[in-house]
């Protein structure tokens, strides 16, 4: 599945990342959403050889959801002023193969990196781990 721009403007994009996908490129090679927008931004302005792309926030390799990204150093300085001062909220959903037990708990995730750093993982057996609140 490849990435989609929803909105576009001089001073912002917001995209859709499909799960899979890295945020920032890596030292591997990995396939990348800053790539592919580098990639739509020479294409669409092929003369401009200044591009600029910020991210204000990140989402996990796994995960597929929105992401901001600023493509001026001060859309990315007021993006981020608004991410500290919480007037972005950001909303996360999960599908689940089951039905939660409760209508409001902790989701407890173990996130891994293989040694070679090329791809990620979830064991039980890791000591890094993420909580965060759920409600339903």
């Amino acid at each position: 599945m490849q990435p989609s721009i929803l909105f576009e403007d001089y001073y912002l994009a917001v995209l859709h990342k499909p799960a899979g996908l890295m945020v920032e490129e890596d030292n591997f090679g990995n396939p990348s959403l800053q790539n592919w927008f580098l990639n739509h931004l020479q294409t669409k302005f092929p003369t401009n050889k200044n591009y600029y792309i910020g991210f204000p926030h990140r989402i996990d390799r796994v995960t597929e959801g929105l992401i901001i990204i600023a493509k001026t150093k001060s859309a990315l300085q007021n993006l981020n002023e608004q991410f500290n001062n919480k007037s972005i909220t950001k909303v996360y959903h999960a599908l689940t193969e089951h039905a939660l037990p409760s209508a409001e708990g902790t989701l407890t995730d173990y996130h891994q990196k293989t040694q070679n750093l090329k791809s990620n993982s979830f064991s039980k057996e890791e000591r890094r781990f993420c909580q965060s609140r759920v409600k339903i």
